[in-house]
């Protein structure tokens, strides 16, 4: 196993998110990536690390659960940081919102993966299926 976010026997379906994302990757190297597509990346990598099992449209959506607001701030910066998009496209992809608050996001997440070494990995992880 390559991760240590948890236990693999805890999260059913841990092989199969595995193989989908080997798919994922193989697909994403062909052409440039989406939103939706960073977004679904993400949501594997981060509901694998929480034991959730988040969708894309919760992540989209207005709530404000930490897990939710963390898998936000992980795409925002890595759209970002890649110059995928513009701030005022990736807030409008997220639900209507502001590019302060993109801004806002990617400080946050660039000081949690400065503090915590999972969130670096987590967004390591991410890119490496991206990249």
């Amino acid at each position: 196993m390559s991760t240590n976010y948890g236990n693999p026997y805890l999260y059913p379906g841990y092989n199969m998110i595995k193989v989908d994302l080997q798919i994922k990757q193989e697909f994403i190297k062909k052409r440039q990536m989406t939103f939706e597509e960073a977004l679904d990346v993400a949501l594997i990598v981060l509901n694998e690390k929480n034991a959730t099992n988040y969708t894309i449209n919760d992540a989209k959506g207005l709530s404000r659960k930490r897990e939710l607001v963390e898998i936000r701030h992980c795409v925002g910066y890595i759209l970002t940081t890649r110059k995928i998009g513009t701030l005022k496209s990736i807030g409008r992809f997220f639900g209507g919102r502001d590019h302060s608050t993109v801004i806002n996001g990617n400080k946050k997440w660039q000081d949690l993966m400065d503090c915590y070494p999972s969130y670096r990995r987590c967004t390591n992880e991410v890119l490496s299926i991206i990249d």
